[in-house]
């Protein structure tokens, strides 16, 4: 860690190098300091969803209401970029599921169902959350369309097991 830290200082602009340390400190649970980095990146390439998401990941890690709320307007800007980045809209129904705010959790993933709704990452946490906010119809739906790529080998065995609670 030392070592990347001296490298970045030396070379602020070494893209890999914050990327290295953010992993470390990600691993080690410092999202406080794993987001300074991500800040820097999301400033130096404001066009990369992924920094943006991972930013948002980190603060909403971090642990207090305000950056929370700043990881949901992170969020809503990266889920407003084109194209569409199914991380930011995964990653921000997540945290809205997390506040207790499942239906708008829902909604912000029913408008890009569309889009999406051929990735098994998305049908499960459409599913998931659909489930927890009452909407059984249409996360039934995503449990057919995911046995369906299922069926179809586009999804393996790993992302869909029947589990037995005897």
């Amino acid at each position: 860690e030392r070592a990347l830290v001296q490298l970045i200082s030396l070379r602020p602009n070494d893209t890999d190098a914050r990327l290295h340390l953010i992993e470390i400190l990600t691993g080690a649970s410092r999202y406080a300091d794993a987001a300074a980095h991500l800040r820097w990146l999301v400033k130096s390439d404001p066009k990369n969803p992924a920094y943006a998401v991972n930013l948002a990941v980190c603060l909403s890690l971090s642990g207090t209401k305000q950056e929370k709320e700043e990881a949901l307007d992170i969020l809503g800007t990266a889920c407003a970029q084109e194209p569409p980045f199914l991380h930011a809209f995964l990653t921000r129904a997540k945290l809205l599921e997390t506040k207790g705010s499942n239906r708008l959790a829902f909604t912000s993933l029913h408008r890009v169902r569309e889009t999406f709704w051929g990735d098994p990452d998305f049908l499960l946490t459409y599913m998931s959350i659909g489930h927890v906010s009452n909407n059984e119809a249409e996360a039934h739906e995503a449990f057919v369309q995911l046995e369906k790529l299922r069926n179809e080998g586009v999804v393996g065995p790993e992302k869909m097991r029947a589990v037995s609670l005897d």
